[in-house]
């Protein structure tokens, strides 16, 4: 399967998110939003299930649980028709394999986060029943960051470590880095900046999937 760019959406109120939405007309299949309340990591973000419930946003919705209880934010959003997947930190002070059953039951699929100064041996015992390990190219929390390298090291690590798993990658994702990140190991990338900090963000996202089919698998 080709590599696929994903949108972030980092936003700070409902305005701002329903701005950002509406830019990616129907470019998007998947729009992934970052979820942030100030526990796992020092920043906040805006989240209202309600509100995406009446936007009926067409495109499949992916969350990203920064929190130290994404059970609790599991529960609120888990009757979202277009919610697909949830990805949380393993950082989270929680029982993982409870939730991921959680998730699986209801027919979402679930993945683990990896923050960059996290032992990868942390997620081994969950390699089995995830369905994506998502790799931090940067401190989470805040976009335009820069990438930090030793980040790459440990998506190709685990590409050879676990071929089979679908691997993301977010944070510091660049027009001059995407090609690096790939041959790395993502198979999905994720990005906020690179996608919402252009004049025509749809057309950013249509012609970034474009160059991304063309890349050696």
């Amino acid at each position: 399967m080709k590599p696929t760019l994903i949108p972030t959406i980092l936003a700070q109120n409902t305005e701002d998110a329903f701005r950002d939405i509406r830019a990616l007309g129907r470019a998007a299949s998947w729009i992934h939003f970052d979820v942030l309340d100030h526990t796992l990591v020092p920043f906040e973000s805006w989240f209202d299930p309600r509100s995406l419930h009446l936007w009926n946003v067409h495109a499949n919705i992916e969350l990203h649980l920064m929190v130290n209880d994404p059970v609790s934010f599991f529960n609120r959003c888990a009757h979202l028709s277009h919610l697909k997947r949830i990805l949380w930190h393993i950082e989270a002070p929680i029982d993982h394999a409870a939730l991921l059953k959680r998730c699986h039951r209801r027919n979402i699929e679930a993945g683990l986060a990896l923050s960059p100064d996290t032992v990868l041996s942390r997620l081994i015992p969950f390699l089995e029943n995830i369905d994506e390990v998502l790799v931090m190219g940067v401190i989470p929390g805040k976009s335009g960051q820069t990438l930090l390298p030793h980040t790459l090291k440990t998506l190709q690590t685990l590409s050879c470590l676990v071929p089979r798993l679908k691997l993301g990658f977010d944070g510091g994702v660049t027009r001059s880095n995407l090609r690096s990140v790939v041959r790395h190991g993502a198979t999905r990338v994720y990005g906020h900046s690179i996608v919402f900090n252009t004049k025509q963000p749809d057309q950013t996202l249509g012609s970034l999937n474009t160059f991304l089919k063309t890349l050696p698998i």
